[in-house]
């Protein structure tokens, strides 16, 4: 269990030290997107919650609430990370910020409407609030950190 833990951390630290800081350049427009290493870990998650699934299915009777609960979990995650890595775009420019996704569809946030943002260590993720809405940016997202700065400075003219 030691050894799944150690080789877990030591993966997502390679994963970060891949991630691009600068957003793709497209014509006065940026692009926050997942790249290959990230898409290359989401993948990585499916036959990782298979196996913590053949796992759990061999539990002991009373550890079988808890090995489901694991599974769930592993299952939720890979989901989320593969939603993330394959299906969410962000573009932004100096009028504001673009966020598309199947789920969300595509929906156009000013930058005049910016009311905060933050860091959510537990998502690894960054968010931005316009009005009451937050929009979510994964920090393995190449270009999240050059985003972020871009809205701290926007929110910062706005004041």
């Amino acid at each position: 269990m030691l050894l799944s833990g150690l080789l877990g951390a030591l993966a997502v630290y390679l994963l970060r030290r891949l991630v691009r800081a600068e957003p793709v350049d497209e014509k006065a427009r940026w692009r926050v997107r997942a790249g290959p290493a990230m898409r290359l870990f989401a993948l990585f998650t499916l036959p990782l919650a298979g196996f913590v699934t053949y796992a759990a299915l061999h539990a002991a009777t009373d550890q079988r609430l808890w090995a489901a609960g694991v599974t769930a979990f592993f299952w939720v995650a890979a989901g989320i990370l593969i939603y993330t890595a394959f299906f969410v775009s962000i573009t932004y420019d100096e009028a504001g910020l673009t966020y598309q996704s199947p789920l969300a569809g595509k929906r156009r946030f000013s930058w005049a409407r910016l009311r905060g943002g933050g860091y959510s260590a537990f998502l690894g993720s960054y968010f931005l609030i316009f009005d009451r809405k937050k929009v979510w940016i994964s920090e393995l997202m190449d270009g999240s950190e050059a985003l972020i700065a871009f809205a701290g400075e926007k929110f910062e003219a706005g004041r």
